[in-house]
């Protein structure tokens, strides 16, 4: 029984320093009143009472939580104002690469493109974690639809992007390693999902109504038609079976 009332008072001190582990406590609390209902009908059972110092503790750590949610809150109001100015900057970086219709820069153009996609998609992590502390903190939810509709734009020019560059890094390989190292199933696959990823996107997405991507596919294009006589006879030349 002693054991049980200093384990329920051990927990009853822990401190609570951050949303997570303020969480855990609220979990905690839930059910702290039928731990004490337990020990006391255990000691009641056993002509004992039950002691203050649970009620105590209780009550202390009550207070300490309140005091912390409040700083915490703070803490976070202010995170989703930085993050809502960083979603701005992101936006602004997004739109502005937009404006990229050569190919000849591949490299550095698929660079800025990834590098975008990866902020993009931590920022909407970061964004969910923050709801998730909102919720915790009982505070009101922010609306962080924006940088999902930022992402939903974007992700064609990334694909744009990524299609051009698989494609034009691939062929330096296909054109110049020794036959052996040539997958013929890997070249199949990377040629088919870029001629896929391409005309989708010109189909679907990319029109002349947006100059800039559709110069990007029409350039890409001719480079892939430039290459397709080549194409057979690579099949043939690695094609184990003709070994």
């Amino acid at each position: 029984m002693e054991v049980e009332k200093e384990q329920i008072i051990k927990k009853l001190e822990t401190e609570v320093t951050k949303v997570w582990e303020y969480d855990e406590m609220i979990k905690y609390f839930i059910n702290l009143n039928e731990n004490i209902q337990g020990i006391w009908k255990k000691l009641e059972s056993q002509q004992h009472e039950i002691p203050r110092t649970i009620f105590i503790k209780k009550s202390e750590i009550n207070f300490e939580l309140d005091k912390i949610k409040k700083e915490l809150r703070k803490e976070q109001r202010a995170e989703y104002i930085k993050t809502l100015e960083n979603i701005s900057t992101l936006k602004n970086n997004y739109e502005t690469n937009l404006l990229i219709n050569n190919i000849e820069n591949y490299e550095k153009n698929y660079e800025i493109f990834s590098n975008l996609n990866y902020e993009i998609e931590q920022m909407i992590k970061r964004c969910a974690q923050l709801n998730e502390y909102q919720t915790i903190l009982e505070l009101k939810l922010t609306d962080f639809s924006e940088i999902k509709d930022i992402y939903n734009q974007f992700i064609n020019y990334y694909n744009l992007w990524d299609a051009v560059y698989k494609f034009e890094f691939s062929k330096i390989s296909w054109m110049n390693d020794p036959l052996k190292k040539i997958n013929r199933k890997d070249l199949k696959n990377t040629y088919d999902y870029c001629t896929g990823i391409l005309e989708k996107l010109e189909k679907n997405v990319f029109r002349r109504d947006k100059p800039n991507p559709y110069n990007v596919i029409q350039q890409i294009k001719e480079r892939i038609k430039e290459f397709q006589p080549y194409l057979p006879v690579l099949y043939d030349l690695i094609n184990p079976d003709l070994k």
